[in-house]
Protein backbone atom coordinates (compact mmCIF):
# COMPACT_ATOMS: atom_id res chain seq x y z
CA UNK A 1 0.00 0.00 0.00
CA UNK A 2 2.97 2.03 1.38
CA UNK A 3 4.99 2.02 -2.36
CA UNK A 4 1.98 1.96 -4.53
CA UNK A 5 0.47 5.32 -2.99
CA UNK A 6 3.68 6.48 -3.04
CA UNK A 7 5.04 5.37 -6.57
CA UNK A 8 1.23 7.16 -7.83
CA UNK A 9 1.61 10.28 -6.10
CA UNK A 10 4.95 10.81 -7.93
CA UNK A 11 3.52 10.13 -11.33
CA UNK A 12 1.14 12.24 -10.41
CA UNK A 13 2.64 15.14 -9.02
CA UNK A 14 5.49 15.47 -12.25
CA UNK A 15 2.72 15.31 -15.05
CA UNK A 16 4.04 12.36 -16.75
CA UNK A 17 0.63 11.04 -16.67
CA UNK A 18 -0.76 13.84 -18.99
CA UNK A 19 2.67 14.01 -21.53
CA UNK A 20 2.50 15.74 -24.70
CA UNK A 21 2.49 14.00 -27.76
CA UNK A 22 6.40 12.54 -28.97
CA UNK A 23 5.34 13.08 -32.47
CA UNK A 24 2.45 14.94 -34.09
CA UNK A 25 0.72 15.18 -37.51
CA UNK A 26 0.22 18.26 -38.92
CA UNK A 27 -3.42 17.20 -40.28
CA UNK A 28 -5.09 14.48 -38.34
CA UNK A 29 -5.51 11.29 -40.68
CA UNK A 30 -8.96 9.95 -41.57
CA UNK A 31 -9.11 6.74 -39.96
CA UNK A 32 -9.46 3.72 -42.36
CA UNK A 33 -11.98 0.36 -42.00
CA UNK A 34 -9.47 -2.26 -42.51
CA UNK A 35 -12.32 -5.02 -41.68
CA UNK A 36 -15.77 -4.45 -40.92
CA UNK A 37 -16.25 -2.77 -38.05
CA UNK A 38 -12.06 -2.44 -37.53
CA UNK A 39 -10.35 1.14 -37.71
CA UNK A 40 -7.10 2.36 -38.03
CA UNK A 41 -4.95 5.41 -38.79
CA UNK A 42 -3.22 4.64 -41.96
CA UNK A 43 -0.08 3.33 -41.78
CA UNK A 44 1.48 5.55 -44.04
CA UNK A 45 0.48 8.60 -42.55
CA UNK A 46 3.28 9.31 -40.20
CA UNK A 47 3.98 12.52 -38.21
CA UNK A 48 7.30 14.50 -38.87
CA UNK A 49 10.27 12.95 -37.28
CA UNK A 50 8.68 9.68 -36.59
CA UNK A 51 11.98 7.84 -37.07
CA UNK A 52 14.11 9.66 -34.87
CA UNK A 53 10.84 10.14 -31.79
CA UNK A 54 11.23 6.01 -31.83
CA UNK A 55 12.93 3.12 -31.98
CA UNK A 56 12.10 0.29 -33.92
CA UNK A 57 9.50 -2.00 -31.91
CA UNK A 58 8.76 0.68 -29.61
CA UNK A 59 4.76 0.56 -28.64
CA UNK A 60 3.09 4.05 -29.04
CA UNK A 61 -0.06 4.80 -28.95
CA UNK A 62 -2.92 7.39 -30.34
CA UNK A 63 -6.00 8.62 -28.96
CA UNK A 64 -8.80 8.30 -30.69
CA UNK A 65 -12.96 9.88 -29.72
CA UNK A 66 -15.70 7.25 -30.01
CA UNK A 67 -19.08 7.65 -28.87
CA UNK A 68 -18.48 11.00 -27.18
CA UNK A 69 -15.45 9.08 -25.22
CA UNK A 70 -11.47 8.99 -26.11
CA UNK A 71 -10.24 5.52 -26.33
CA UNK A 72 -6.60 4.41 -27.16
CA UNK A 73 -5.27 2.53 -30.15
CA UNK A 74 -1.87 0.77 -29.82
CA UNK A 75 0.44 0.10 -32.28
CA UNK A 76 4.44 -1.27 -33.18
CA UNK A 77 6.54 1.17 -34.90
CA UNK A 78 8.82 -0.46 -37.77
CA UNK A 79 11.62 1.34 -39.11
CA UNK A 80 13.24 0.67 -42.00
CA UNK A 81 16.96 2.36 -42.57
CA UNK A 82 17.52 6.14 -41.40
CA UNK A 83 14.43 8.03 -41.97
CA UNK A 84 11.39 5.69 -43.16
CA UNK A 85 9.08 4.24 -40.75
CA UNK A 86 5.56 2.40 -40.82
CA UNK A 87 3.42 2.20 -37.71
CA UNK A 88 1.28 -1.30 -37.55
CA UNK A 89 -1.80 -0.31 -36.00
CA UNK A 90 -4.35 -2.87 -33.93
CA UNK A 91 -7.65 -2.40 -34.85
CA UNK A 92 -10.20 -0.89 -32.69
CA UNK A 93 -13.74 -2.37 -33.29
CA UNK A 94 -16.45 0.41 -33.83
CA UNK A 95 -19.84 0.30 -35.73
CA UNK A 96 -19.09 4.19 -36.48
CA UNK A 97 -16.13 5.71 -37.91
CA UNK A 98 -13.99 6.76 -35.32
CA UNK A 99 -11.70 10.53 -35.20
CA UNK A 100 -8.76 11.41 -34.41
CA UNK A 101 -9.07 13.62 -30.58
CA UNK A 102 -5.43 13.90 -30.34
CA UNK A 103 -2.89 15.43 -32.78
CA UNK A 104 -0.09 12.94 -32.42
CA UNK A 105 1.40 10.01 -31.34
CA UNK A 106 2.54 8.98 -27.75
CA UNK A 107 5.10 7.06 -26.08
CA UNK A 108 3.56 4.04 -24.26
CA UNK A 109 5.25 3.81 -20.98
CA UNK A 110 3.72 0.75 -18.99
CA UNK A 111 4.77 -0.12 -15.21
CA UNK A 112 8.43 0.96 -13.93
CA UNK A 113 9.13 2.67 -17.23
CA UNK A 114 6.50 5.22 -16.43
CA UNK A 115 7.69 6.17 -12.52
CA UNK A 116 11.32 6.15 -13.88
CA UNK A 117 10.01 8.81 -16.10
CA UNK A 118 8.23 10.65 -13.47
CA UNK A 119 11.54 10.79 -11.68
CA UNK A 120 13.56 11.81 -14.77
CA UNK A 121 11.02 15.04 -15.00
CA UNK A 122 13.07 16.31 -11.79
CA UNK A 123 16.01 15.22 -12.23
CA UNK A 124 17.46 13.55 -15.78
CA UNK A 125 18.56 10.48 -15.02
CA UNK A 126 17.55 9.78 -11.53
CA UNK A 127 15.14 7.39 -12.66
CA UNK A 128 17.00 5.27 -14.45
CA UNK A 129 19.00 3.87 -11.15
CA UNK A 130 16.50 4.64 -8.64
CA UNK A 131 14.01 2.69 -10.21
CA UNK A 132 16.19 -0.29 -11.54
CA UNK A 133 17.49 -0.80 -8.34
CA UNK A 134 14.30 -0.77 -6.63
CA UNK A 135 12.90 -3.46 -8.99
CA UNK A 136 15.80 -5.12 -9.04
CA UNK A 137 15.17 -5.93 -5.00
CA UNK A 138 11.82 -6.33 -5.32
CA UNK A 139 12.49 -9.13 -8.03
CA UNK A 140 14.78 -10.23 -5.61
CA UNK A 141 12.68 -10.51 -2.63
CA UNK A 142 9.88 -12.04 -4.86
CA UNK A 143 12.22 -15.06 -5.92
CA UNK A 144 13.75 -15.78 -2.82
CA UNK A 145 10.16 -15.90 -1.24
CA UNK A 146 8.34 -17.77 -4.05
CA UNK A 147 11.22 -20.26 -3.55
CA UNK A 148 10.41 -20.70 0.06
CA UNK A 149 6.64 -21.32 -0.35
CA UNK A 150 7.89 -23.58 -2.86
CA UNK A 151 10.08 -25.86 -0.31
CA UNK A 152 7.14 -25.54 2.29
CA UNK A 153 5.12 -27.45 -0.35
CA UNK A 154 7.55 -29.56 -1.23
CA UNK A 155 8.03 -30.49 2.64
CA UNK A 156 4.60 -30.67 3.15
CA UNK A 157 3.95 -33.06 0.37
CA UNK A 158 6.44 -35.25 2.44
CA UNK A 159 9.61 -34.51 0.40
CA UNK A 160 12.79 -35.23 2.85
CA UNK A 161 15.82 -33.04 2.78
CA UNK A 162 17.28 -34.35 -0.30
CA UNK A 163 13.58 -33.43 -2.18
CA UNK A 164 14.26 -30.40 -1.03
CA UNK A 165 17.30 -29.67 -2.38
CA UNK A 166 16.01 -31.44 -5.82
CA UNK A 167 13.90 -28.52 -5.68
CA UNK A 168 15.83 -25.62 -4.79
CA UNK A 169 18.35 -26.72 -7.53
CA UNK A 170 15.21 -26.53 -10.07
CA UNK A 171 14.12 -23.25 -8.95
CA UNK A 172 17.33 -21.95 -9.50
CA UNK A 173 17.93 -22.94 -13.31
CA UNK A 174 14.49 -21.84 -13.97
CA UNK A 175 15.70 -18.31 -12.60
CA UNK A 176 18.59 -18.45 -14.56
CA UNK A 177 16.42 -19.60 -17.79
CA UNK A 178 14.07 -16.56 -17.16
CA UNK A 179 17.26 -14.30 -17.69
CA UNK A 180 18.10 -15.87 -21.51
CA UNK A 181 16.05 -13.08 -23.48
CA UNK A 182 13.55 -15.03 -24.39
CA UNK A 183 11.16 -12.48 -22.22
CA UNK A 184 11.39 -9.63 -24.81
CA UNK A 185 8.68 -7.02 -23.86
CA UNK A 186 6.63 -5.93 -21.18
CA UNK A 187 3.48 -7.62 -22.72
CA UNK A 188 5.35 -10.81 -23.08
CA UNK A 189 6.40 -10.88 -19.27
CA UNK A 190 2.36 -9.75 -18.08
CA UNK A 191 0.99 -12.57 -19.81
CA UNK A 192 3.49 -15.44 -18.48
CA UNK A 193 2.80 -13.76 -14.86
CA UNK A 194 -0.84 -14.18 -15.82
CA UNK A 195 -0.44 -17.62 -16.66
CA UNK A 196 1.50 -18.16 -13.34
CA UNK A 197 -1.33 -16.18 -11.85
CA UNK A 198 -4.43 -18.17 -13.15
CA UNK A 199 -2.41 -21.43 -12.18
CA UNK A 200 -2.18 -20.44 -8.82
CA UNK A 201 -6.11 -19.74 -8.86
CA UNK A 202 -6.70 -22.54 -10.18
CA UNK A 203 -5.00 -24.63 -7.99
CA UNK A 204 -6.52 -22.85 -4.45
CA UNK A 205 -9.68 -21.62 -5.59
CA UNK A 206 -11.66 -24.99 -5.12
CA UNK A 207 -9.11 -25.99 -2.46
CA UNK A 208 -10.77 -23.03 -0.19
CA UNK A 209 -13.84 -23.92 -1.11
CA UNK A 210 -13.25 -27.44 -0.02
CA UNK A 211 -11.87 -26.94 3.12
CA UNK A 212 -13.44 -23.51 3.64
CA UNK A 213 -15.56 -24.86 6.51
CA UNK A 214 -12.22 -26.94 8.18
CA UNK A 215 -10.63 -23.53 8.51
CA UNK A 216 -13.61 -21.61 9.75
CA UNK A 217 -14.06 -24.59 12.37
CA UNK A 218 -10.47 -24.33 13.68
CA UNK A 219 -10.92 -20.46 13.55
CA UNK A 220 -13.99 -20.60 15.88
CA UNK A 221 -12.19 -23.11 18.15
CA UNK A 222 -9.12 -21.15 18.58
CA UNK A 223 -11.46 -18.26 20.03
CA UNK A 224 -13.30 -20.53 21.57
CA UNK A 225 -9.85 -21.50 23.56
CA UNK A 226 -8.60 -18.70 24.00
CA UNK A 227 -12.03 -17.12 26.23
CA UNK A 228 -12.04 -19.96 28.11
CA UNK A 229 -7.98 -19.36 28.51
CA UNK A 230 -8.94 -15.88 29.56
CA UNK A 231 -11.81 -16.47 31.77
CA UNK A 232 -9.92 -19.08 33.83
CA UNK A 233 -7.02 -17.02 34.50
CA UNK A 234 -9.25 -14.26 35.73
CA UNK A 235 -11.07 -16.76 37.85
CA UNK A 236 -7.44 -17.88 39.23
Amino acid sequence: IVVCTITALVILSSGVWNRAPVAQWSEPPAMVEVSPGQWTPPSSALPANTAEAFSDGEQVFAVLALDGERQRIYGNVRIDGADLASIEWRALDSAATPVSAEPGIFADYRGSTLAAKAFDSAQPGLGQWMVTAAVWLFALSTIITYGYYGEQGVAYFGGGVKAVRLYRGFWCVLVFVTTLGFIRTAGELDTLSTVGLGFMLVVNLPTMVILGHQAMRCYRDYFRRLDAGQIQRKRG
